[in-house]
């Protein structure tokens, strides 16, 4: 289930926009996974650690796929803002 957005976010990633992904649930995917490789840890348990914790990488990998394309589109923003107050100023 954790993977299910790797196609999206990877073709958003090619696009450079995010378009309509949400990534809202990929923080809390992100928080639920850093909590359970922390019980993991606490509890000396591998066989919980084990399995969440390719679920923490990709929670990483998506966070910064949002992060980054979030960036991109908002430096383009303003980028645009400022040639267009350029021309006008002229």
């Amino acid at each position: 289930m954790s993977f299910a957005p790797y196609r999206a976010v990877s073709k958003a990633s090619r696009d450079g926009d995010l378009g309509d992904l949400n990534a809202t649930p990929w923080v809390f995917m992100l928080g639920n996974c850093l909590g359970w490789v922390g019980y993991s840890y606490m509890i000396q348990n591998m066989f919980i650690f084990l399995p969440v914790a390719p679920g923490l990488i990709l929670a990483i990998w998506l966070n910064i796929q949002a992060i980054k394309l979030q960036y991109e589109n908002h430096r383009s923003n303003e980028m645009l803002d400022a040639i267009i107050s350029g021309l006008e100023a002229h």
